[in-house]
């Protein structure tokens, strides 16, 4: 890396540290606002750029916001936080405890994937999952089933778009679930698959401590994939998590409890 390329790093690290220090002082206008990684590139650059970053967990947040065919703008909305980590990695991992529940088998463990932060490009898009879980045996291996996404400044209405642009006939995503921890606030929103041209939203706010629940029937987890065999019979039986585990998970991390 050049001394120009060191250099401006610094500076979007600079510019993060002040986002964090506005998110403190309360100033939720300018906490929210997006630091520019860069103005425009083209997205094969930008795939190798990530690549050759992938172990500066300071840049892991970012977002690419298409610009052309060929190329996007580059953004990041925060450094990672703790909490958001433990958030997404409890989801997944309550979805494969519960597939193993159904089927009264612990190796129903080992038939779900699990990519941690993969970069998923599909139009002239990228993006960039905190988590995801497909059939270990899926037939396409572009996307995955199930992709997770954590907020933290990043607006809820830009999180939505982000999620619901997984929905397109062109992919093989069947949920898309987003969560947002950003001070007292802990939503969750979720979008599911139906048919290839139709899908629905979900969203829970956890702060009202009510009971519930969100769900995501068996087959929908391996749809692409063959449904094993212990697991036969249960293809419209229902992976349930939790709402009010998840907002205790949440704030006794974030020392709420």
């Amino acid at each position: 890396m050049g001394d120009a390329d060191i250099e401006h790093l610094n500076r979007v690290r600079e510019e993060l540290y002040q986002r964090d220090e506005a998110d403190e002082r309360g100033d939720d206008v300018k906490a929210c606002r997006p630091v520019v990684l860069f103005e425009e590139i083209c997205r094969d650059d930008f795939r190798a750029w990530i690549e050759d970053h992938q172990d500066d967990d300071d840049f892991r947040y970012w977002d690419y916001e298409p610009l052309t065919v060929e190329t996007g703008r580059a953004v990041l909305y925060y450094f990672p936080t703790a909490v958001q980590t433990l958030a997404v990695s409890e989801i997944i991992n309550e979805i494969r405890s519960e597939v193993v529940r159904i089927g009264d088998d612990e190796e129903l463990s080992e038939t779900m994937l699990t990519s941690p932060s993969p970069t998923l490009r599909f139009g002239n898009r990228l993006q960039n999952a905190d988590a995801a879980l497909e059939p270990r045996h899926a037939l396409r291996r572009d996307l995955p089933n199930v992709v997770v996404h954590a907020a933290y400044t990043e607006s809820w209405s830009h999180l939505e778009k982000k999620l619901q642009s997984y929905m397109i006939p062109a992919t093989a995503v069947q949920v898309a679930i987003g969560i947002r921890i950003f001070g007292e606030e802990r939503r969750v929103m979720i979008f599911q698959r139906i048919d290839e041209n139709t899908f629905y939203e979900d969203e829970f706010d956890l702060t009202r401590k009510e009971p519930g629940y969100f769900s995501i029937p068996v087959e929908t987890l391996y749809r692409g994939g063959a449904i094993p065999t212990s697991l036969a019979g249960h293809e419209s039986e229902e992976v349930k998590v939790d709402l009010a585990w998840l907002r205790d998970v949440i704030d006794e991390f974030d020392g709420r409890a």
